[in-house]
């Protein structure tokens, strides 16, 4: 869930850095989060925080780290078996099949209640698989920067720290660390 309010966070910042929405609308919509996050039992400590942030204030860094909470949010998803595949790190998360997963409007779908994490031996399988495209994407990025191959690395990177996270104790996701 704190992936998904990441996320949905750095969609309003995204909105007022294009000013395609108004700033009253948008500062409804980051409060209407913050009560989310609250009502649904609280947040991580890097959600919880970002959420706070007047519409506006959020830093590039803060704001490039919760966007890519979606890639992260897909790999738990995996894991819970709400989602059949990852998409490759070229391919981005499907952002409405995840919205619909936690709507802010709404109940989640009965698919929640019944999921069910998978075998750690296919969850294992399925993180040391993304850790080595993670490090092969790092490569890439390394020996040609841009966006070209900045935006596959994180979207890797975030998708292994969420497979890794999903089989360890670490309690936030933020603590996670993969090694590539």
């Amino acid at each position: 869930m704190s992936c998904i309010v990441a996320w949905r966070r750095a969609v309003i910042e995204g909105h007022h850095q294009e000013q395609s929405v108004d700033a009253t609308t948008l500062e409804e919509a980051r409060s209407a989060l913050l009560w989310y996050a609250h009502a649904a039992g609280g947040a991580d400590p890097f959600t919880d925080h970002i959420v706070q942030v007047p519409v506006g204030e959020l830093e590039e860094p803060l704001f490039l780290e919760a966007l890519y909470r979606i890639e992260t949010a897909v790999a738990v998803a995996w894991t819970l078996g709400l989602v059949e595949s990852l998409p490759p790190p070229e391919d981005r998360a499907d952002f409405e099949a995840l919205a619909d997963l936690f709507p802010v409007d709404g109940p989640p779908p009965p698919s929640i209640r019944d999921a069910r994490l998978r075998d750690q031996t296919e969850i294992a399988n399925k993180s040391a698989e993304w850790q080595s495209l993670t490090a092969a994407a790092r490569k890439l990025r390394d020996e040609r920067p841009g966006p070209a191959t900045a935006i596959p690395f994180s979207r890797a990177f975030e998708r292994a720290r969420g497979l890794v996270w999903a089989s360890s104790s670490t309690r936030w996701i933020e603590d996670t660390v993969i090694r590539v």
